[in-house]
């Protein structure tokens, strides 16, 4: 978990309303699966961003991006009062989903199950944060703290993928998963994880590529890109490539939920924090790929 700060002294950087407003992807880009973040994605996107629950309370409530596309936190922190803040759901974003523009239907929503599994993100009036910006933290202490996608988004990747993954590892030595879909407790459909502090890798069933990284507890941007029809793995992390990889064999298929911050069979908590997952059903050229992710590290100026 990242370094809680006083929100008192650590206000979140606002920046201006271009550097605030660098949208990802707008209504022309239907490959868009899932979208999640404590930001506005897309300029059609008029939905709330998260729900939030009041412990003391019980109560739950939507947050809407304001002009800068940022989470208001003085409504945030005024809603809550002296309680603490557990995330509930992330809605989801992209434009080809159901819940497109309609925030109450949870159909293709990031969703925390249960009480003990929502991550908290603000204790004692702070706000858990990174790199000045409002993040969730995926693990607890002892508790495996996850959000779960239904399979009506993330069934509609078959083959071709790009997806990145803004957050911060915390340089635990255990297996860390960023996002996992799991047929069985030995098959993968597609995993996202850290196997070590200083290596990432995608894998599936038939192939997986690695890159190294060095031990860092500091906000990441990760991606891959599987070309499934020219057989082509790569990852990025921070500007830096693995090789390419090939693929071997069919990738496999499954209605199972997606998992950010878990595997499906309870294992592999991401021992970090969570602030953003976008997630494309095709493969990006060079230049769309670098488009893509200079825009994401031009709003969270991480490399």
């Amino acid at each position: 978990m990242s370094v809680l700060f006083d929100i008192s002294s650590k206000i979140v950087l606002e920046g201006d309303s271009t550097e605030a407003l660098n949208y990802v992807f707008d209504s022309s880009d239907t490959d868009v699966v899932a979208a999640y973040s404590f930001r506005r994605l897309s300029p059609d996107y008029y939905g709330a961003l998260i729900s939030v629950r009041n412990k003391e309370l019980d109560t739950q409530k939507d947050f809407y991006p304001l002009s800068n596309g940022k989470i208001d936190e003085n409504e945030l922190m005024s809603y809550l009062g002296d309680s603490q803040a557990f995330l509930v759901n992330f809605y989801n974003q992209a434009v080809n989903d159901k819940t497109y523009n309609n925030p109450a239907n949870t159909d293709g929503n990031s969703y925390a199950p249960t009480n003990p599994r929502q991550p908290r993100i603000v204790l004692d009036k702070i706000l858990n944060r990174t790199n000045a910006l409002i993040s969730a933290p995926l693990s607890q202490g002892a508790a495996i703290d996850y959000l779960e996608v239904d399979s009506s988004s993330s069934n509609q990747i078959t083959g071709d993928m790009f997806a990145y993954f803004v957050g911060a590892h915390d340089g635990s030595s255990s297996t860390n998963a960023m996002f996992s879909k799991r047929i069985d407790d030995s098959t993968k459909e597609y995993e996202f994880i850290y196997t070590t502090p200083t290596n990432v890798q995608y894998s599936d069933s038939n192939s997986s590529v690695d890159l190294a990284v060095s031990a860092s507890s500091d906000l990441r941007i990760h991606s891959f890109n599987r070309d499934k029809s020219a057989n082509i793995i790569d990852l990025q992390v921070n500007g830096t490539f693995s090789n390419s990889n090939p693929i071997s064999g069919t990738i496999n298929t499954t209605t199972s939920k997606l998992y950010i911050g878990a595997r499906p069979d309870d294992n592999y908590p991401f021992l970090g924090d969570f602030q953003e997952l976008v997630i494309f059903n095709s493969y990006k050229s060079t230049n769309d790929k670098t488009a893509i992710l200079d825009g994401v590290n031009k709003y969270y100026n991480v490399y």
